[in-house]
């Protein structure tokens, strides 16, 4: 869950640097201004009749924009910075890079989706009150004992698909194009093999061949 956590947090970073946006004024004059959604907004998540705690934090920063950190406890994050984009306000909706917001003045609540780039697959939608302050939130020590690593082996780049284990080989490929062949009880490596692309999926051992795809558009045995 922690790399998961943190790979999205790229992820929405990266989207949020990368969204246009500007500061409209509502069509009617009755929208909210941008520092009327500044400050801390908390409040739930919900999906298949599960609910999970949900916070942001609005700022103005640089360039007229403003900065959003996220908290979802559920993830490990704690505030964290989600970077900035402008604010486009219609009414009473706010783009804010990836989020689509509505806002009710009456009863002080942002509500929207969680966005796609953040949760590819589902609907998950959200309402947030406004808060004096986002308490940080802290992870719980483990209670069970931990265990040292057998070994670690250092692959020099990313490793995005899941590892394949056969036959007392742990096959996995990285992000610069290179499959590597570790002895699964040692971590050594037995060999390795420099493609044109990066390694975005899992491995297939089928009779003794390895096979798998790069990014170079080629499948190899």
């Amino acid at each position: 869950m922690r790399y998961a956590a943190g790979f999205l947090g790229v992820l929405l970073i990266a989207v949020m640097a990368c969204a246009p946006g500007r500061v409209e004024e509502s069509a009617n004059g009755s929208g909210p201004a941008v520092e009327d959604i500044y400050g801390a907004w908390s409040g739930s998540m919900v999906h298949a009749g599960d609910s999970q705690p949900l916070a942001l934090e609005l700022e103005p920063a640089e360039d007229d924009k403003t900065s959003l950190r996220l908290t979802i406890p559920v993830m490990n994050l704690s505030r964290r910075p989600m970077g900035s984009a402008e604010p486009s306000i219609d009414g009473d909706r706010i783009t804010l890079g990836p989020f689509l917001f509505t806002y009710d003045n009456e009863a002080q609540t942002l509500s929207g989706t969680m966005p796609s780039g953040f949760v590819p697959v589902y609907e998950i939608p959200f309402t947030l009150h406004r808060v004096e302050a986002v308490e940080a939130l802290s992870r719980p020590e483990p209670t069970a004992s931990l265990r040292e690593p057998t070994w670690t082996f250092d692959a020099g780049a990313p490793l995005w698909a899941g590892s394949k284990f056969a036959d007392g080989v742990l096959y996995s490929g990285d992000d610069q194009g290179r499959l590597h062949a570790l002895d699964a009880s040692s971590g050594a490596v037995r060999w390795s093999f420099l493609t044109g692309g990066p390694i975005r999926t899992r491995p297939s051992v089928v009779n003794r061949g390895v096979f798998f795809q790069a990014d170079d558009g080629l499948l190899y045995r």
